[in-house]
């Protein structure tokens, strides 16, 4: 029997100029990269999950840009994960963070489209630009 995990993410980004970066992280398997991300512990909010991975999985802090982008779901450790992901406005960046073995890079949206791999991500990453230039 499957269960069902509930999990908060960030799309990290920061501005130089006119031109937005975004900052993607390897996966902790290290073949892939996506965006900071994790389980909901019990008694956290979403939003404080989100914050808290972000600075744990990238050493990023900042801000959470309103409301969720949205959310998706996928498949892992024989469970349904459903992921709210939420736009974050990178302040300040650690030289070492808690999973600093991660390699995190700051890239332009197309690249970072190309890099993401969790199509869920993708979608998301696409909502999340849309709204920096509207």
């Amino acid at each position: 029997m499957s269960k069902h995990i509930l999990q908060a993410g960030t799309i990290p980004y920061r501005k130089l100029d006119d031109n937005f970066e975004f900052c993607v992280i390897e996966t902790s398997s290290g073949k892939w990269w996506g965006f900071p991300k994790g389980v909901i512990d019990p008694g956290e909010t979403p939003e404080e999950t989100a914050i808290k991975e972000s600075y744990e999985e990238a050493g990023l802090r900042g801000e959470l840009d309103g409301t969720p982008l949205g959310t998706f779901q996928y498949s892992k450790w024989r469970s349904k994960l459903d992921c709210t992901v939420y736009l974050m406005d990178v302040q300040y960046e650690d030289g070492s963070w808690p999973e600093s073995s991660r390699e995190r890079r700051w890239v332009d949206f197309d690249t970072a489209r190309k890099m993401i791999h969790r199509v869920g991500f993708q979608h998301l990453l696409e909502a999340a630009f849309r709204r920096l230039t509207r």
